[in-house]
């Protein structure tokens, strides 16, 4: 499985991984994390993997993927531990695209992420489905680190219309709610 996969040097030759829908978990990430093939990786697809915050936090830890761009973890089980890894990790400098939709990262998760030292390069944040409440909500409008030119989604939250309305009037555009 994902170790055997981890393990081969064709992984080197590749831009784009896509191992989405194939029930991979935290051990299938774990494995991949530390693969010292996947250093030309730009764009990862994980999602619907069944992947929480073991996997998500191997991710942040493991081999630096300086080249990673894209990277889609939605629809996962990741909660707020694997969302503050994500957000502090070294290891994905140039991750510029993060789809954490439909996880379980809360209002903590989305705290990290509006304070993340670790992406400095982010561009779009999809964070919907994820029970992020006003709590989380007003994290994004003290976040300092993140540009006001991200696209951020958070739709289909737990976000008040008087939240929403803040959010709208601080993102304009670039806020999906």
């Amino acid at each position: 499985g994902a170790r055997h996969l981890a393990g081969s040097p064709n992984l080197s030759r590749l831009a784009v991984l896509a191992l989405s829908f194939n029930g991979l978990g935290d051990a299938g990430l774990e494995a991949l994390a530390v693969s010292e093939h996947l250093q030309q990786l730009a764009r990862l697809e994980l999602s619907y993997n069944q992947i929480g915050d073991a996997g998500s936090t191997a991710l942040a830890n493991g081999r630096d993927l300086g080249s990673l761009r894209h990277c889609n973890l939605s629809d996962n089980q990741i909660g707020e531990v694997g969302a503050a890894a994500l957000a502090e990790s070294t290891r994905l400098p140039a991750v510029e695209w993060l789809n954490l939709g439909r996880n379980k990262i809360g209002d903590v998760g989305a705290r990290a992420l509006a304070h993340s030292p670790g992406l400095p390069r982010l561009t779009s944040l999809y964070l919907n489905g994820n029970a992020i409440t006003d709590t989380g909500g007003e994290a994004f409008l003290r976040c300092d680190s993140l540009p006001l030119r991200l696209g951020l989604e958070l739709y289909d939250n737990q976000l008040s219309p008087q939240m929403e309305e803040r959010l709208r009037q601080l993102w304009g555009r670039s806020i999906s709610l």
